[in-house]
């Protein structure tokens, strides 16, 4: 930061600091919850995060003198994580939790991760700063980032190492629903990303194992299927509705080790008392009643192109207009 600036730039940022900046030191007794007097302090003016609250939750559990290795490798590593994800940090911890514990508000998601921390702690019969330790080593393992980042992004290169190599392991090579036109579907959704984040953390547990692979890619499929549907035919797309969900049905997949999770008759008890969209005769109905405005109008025309020439166009760069079908198979 500083080898960056010239001369007369150090020199105002120094004056800056010197006749701008006030300093305090707080002397905190012992027995105050250190922790607490950070939150109270902080929650005055604009709010923190609740990426740089839980990391002061996480420090609390390492204050002792014999705990200065640990301490540093738990800074290390959440460093690490908002150095490599930047702004999306955050939302990577929430993704991340979830997937751990079900659903999370947000209106008191960091509450939660605390409650859900001692809770968990408890429960692994380990002492917290043991299951923290290991809570941030997960948090900070590259390949959990690596998911996240391809699952989040504007564009997404199918030449990612774990793309690629869940592509050939599913053997959808030559399908127009792999992996990486499923993710550019549903990017705009953040609430799947639980679930798509805990399907590939799977895959990323066995990464040879074809069976699996190709386990997981259909149940992506009928979890974009559902999604697309959803979207299509709902008058207004609800998220809330259907975080709750999502999220737990991610805590269904991580909880289960072997990843063999049929999520099929969870979506269906999501959505069946409003649409019951995973039935196909009942969707083809709805597709006829519904208001077909220009957004829908260029998602089905999308669709039917994509079938017969894909790539032929991209969703974003065009559309629907005036129209002129030029497929055979389209003429009728």
């Amino acid at each position: 930061f500083f080898s960056s600036m010239d001369k007369s730039q150090a020199g105002r940022f120094f004056n800056f600091l010197i006749n701008k900046v006030e300093i305090s030191c707080l002397y905190i007794p012992e027995q105050v919850d250190h922790n607490f007097v950070f939150e109270v302090i902080n929650s005055r003016g604009k709010r923190l995060e609740d990426f740089d609250l839980i990391r002061n939750h996480i420090y609390s559990f390492f204050r002792a003198k014999n705990s200065e290795t640990m301490r540093e490798s738990v800074h290390s590593n959440l460093e690490r994580v908002q150095s490599f994800l930047k702004h999306k940090s955050a939302d990577y911890l929430r993704c991340f939790f979830q997937c751990k514990y079900g659903y999370l508000p947000k209106e008191n998601f960091y509450r939660k991760i605390k409650e859900h921390i001692k809770e968990d702690a408890k429960l692994s019969k380990k002492k917290v700063a043991d299951y923290v330790y290991e809570l941030v080593q997960q948090l900070a393992k590259p390949d959990n980032m690596d998911i996240y980042r391809i699952i989040s992004p504007q564009t997404i290169s199918e030449q990612e190492r774990i793309l690629e190599n869940f592509v050939s392991k599913s053997r959808t090579k030559k399908s127009h629903r792999k992996l990486p036109v499923l993710l550019q579907e549903m990017q705009k959704y953040s609430i799947t990303f639980p679930v798509i984040f805990s399907y590939l953390q799977a895959f990323m547990r066995e990464p040879n194992n074809t069976e699996q692979a190709r386990f997981i890619s259909r149940q992506l499929v009928n979890f974009n299927s559902f999604v697309m549907r959803t979207v299509f035919i709902s008058p207004k797309f609800e998220p809330s509705h259907y975080a709750p969900g999502f999220s737990n049905i991610a805590k269904k997949i991580n909880s289960t080790r072997d990843s063999s999770v049929e999520i099929y008759d969870d979506l269906e008890k999501i959505t069946s008392s409003a649409y019951n969209i995973l039935d196909d005769n009942n969707f083809k109905k709805m597709v006829f009643v519904i208001q077909l405005d220009n957004d829908r109008a260029k998602r089905l025309l999308f669709g039917i192109t994509n079938q017969s020439q894909p790539d032929l166009i991209k969703f974003s760069g065009c559309t629907a207009e005036h129209i002129l079908p030029k497929g055979k198979n389209h003429l009728s």
